[in-house]
């Protein structure tokens, strides 16, 4: 129940946070680690451009799944491969000469701090003033309190071959993001999380008290 609190709520910031970009005028949404994300198939008129960002194999198989199911893909949807730990995500970028938004969801715990280092430079470096990035990122608890979620959570992941690789404190996330070129304009704890999109509901869904929301801008 709470991990899917946690995915609920981390795709309606995000989208809530494209819908004032959009307002604000910005055209493109780059979707980082885009997985099975279907917003370029059911955002609102009139459409941004989506670029969706995933490793190849993962592209793959999500293109795989469109054709069976007989989707029309819009035209304004590319499709850009890079593996964030093997390639530069410089050399694929595809240049935009207005403020980007971007969305780098599900994927940061995954990836080695050298890797989410890289890309935040990166991102920081291929787009324009007045870009916004949206991520989330796992916090490990304090020694002694122990999260059982959090450990079921990394011990069925790593069974599947994908390991969780990197956590981060509030702090130390917002250092990071600063020393690569952004300035943090929200960093939302689980429980303001909740307060926000859960607070009405009857069924007791929550965020995880590891899981936090940045935005940034540029």
């Amino acid at each position: 129940m709470a991990m899917r609190g946690q995915i609920v709520v981390r795709t309606r910031y995000a989208e809530d946070a494209v819908a004032a970009a959009r307002r604000a005028g910005v055209t493109r949404y780059v979707i980082l680690g885009a997985g099975l994300d279907t917003f370029a198939l059911r955002q609102p008129a009139p459409p941004l451009e989506v670029v969706e960002i995933d490793h190849p194999a993962t592209q793959h198989w999500k293109q795989q799944l469109l054709r069976k199911s007989d989707f029309t893909l819009p035209t304004a949807l590319t499709f850009l491969p890079v593996d964030f730990e093997r390639s530069s995500l410089r050399d694929q970028w595809i240049e935009n000469s207005a403020p980007d938004f971007i969305s780098w969801l599900g994927t940061t715990y995954y990836l080695s701090h050298d890797g989410i280092t890289n890309t935040l430079e990166a991102l920081a470096e291929c787009t324009e003033t007045g870009s916004q990035l949206v991520l989330d990122y796992w916090r490990e608890p304090p020694r002694g309190f122990a999260s059982p979620l959090l450990l079921g959570t990394r011990i069925a992941v790593a069974a599947q071959g994908e390991p969780m690789r990197s956590f981060f404190a509030p702090a130390e996330i917002e250092k990071l993001a600063v020393t690569t070129g952004w300035r943090v304009r929200e960093n939302c704890t689980p429980s303001e999380q909740t307060r926000r999109y859960l607070a009405d509901r009857k069924d007791r869904l929550s965020v995880p008290s590891f899981a936090y929301l940045l935005r940034l801008e540029k």
